[in-house]
């Protein structure tokens, strides 16, 4: 249990260290609305979907991510009894007038990770549809307790606000990142069944 509140703590200091980097000082904020939860149904306008929370999984109590808030918003994050984990965040980039280019947003994730060997993976970029928006993905690995973590970072700009979602899994256990996107659906799809 411990190992695990302690990889949910790493995973999201990275998450919010890349949005730390990015800087944010002195420029007007826009709120993002915040999603809400119905028994296992979290629904997000702001992010443009439902996550139905798959059979098994936990939504991280919020004294777990509470105290490492940065200057971003933190909607979501759960996890699976397996070590999967998904996080959903978004930050204003107003400060720099300009959008970082996906190469830069892969260069700090890589490059400004809390002490850990995370390692992009060659051809893993793409685009995929969740929900209402396309999200620009890239996948990682990661070396930690002598496993391999996967992860894959999406991220989606809206205005001003950089939309993110990382997602982690240990393949051995086998959830695969298509598996958890499966629990993605847009705001006026059907919902599956668990």
């Amino acid at each position: 249990m411990k190992k695990r509140i302690f990889i949910l703590i790493l995973c999201l200091l990275m998450v919010v260290g890349l949005f730390t980097a990015c800087g944010n000082s002195g420029s007007p904020r826009i709120e993002p609305t915040p999603g809400v939860w119905d028994g296992y149904v979290f629904t997000s306008e702001y992010m443009g979907f439902h996550f139905v929370l798959p059979p098994g999984w936990n939504v991280a109590p919020e004294a777990v991510f509470a105290q490492a808030m940065g200057s971003g918003t933190l909607h979501m994050m759960a996890d699976s009894p397996t070590g999967a984990i998904v996080i959903f965040y978004s930050r204003n980039r107003n400060v720099t007038g300009r959008r970082p280019t996906f190469e830069e947003m892969m260069r700090r994730i890589v490059e400004e990770a809390p002490e850990s060997s995370i390692r992009a993976i060659p051809d893993s970029v793409g685009t995929v549809t969740l929900g209402n928006y396309e999200w620009d993905f890239f996948d990682t690995e990661e070396d930690l307790f002598g496993m391999t973590i996967s992860g894959r970072y999406l991220f989606n700009f809206q205005g001003a606000f950089l939309r993110r979602i990382m997602i982690s899994s240990t393949p051995e256990n086998g959830e695969s990142f298509d598996d958890i996107l499966a629990w993605f659906v847009g705001l006026d799809e059907p919902l599956p069944e668990r």
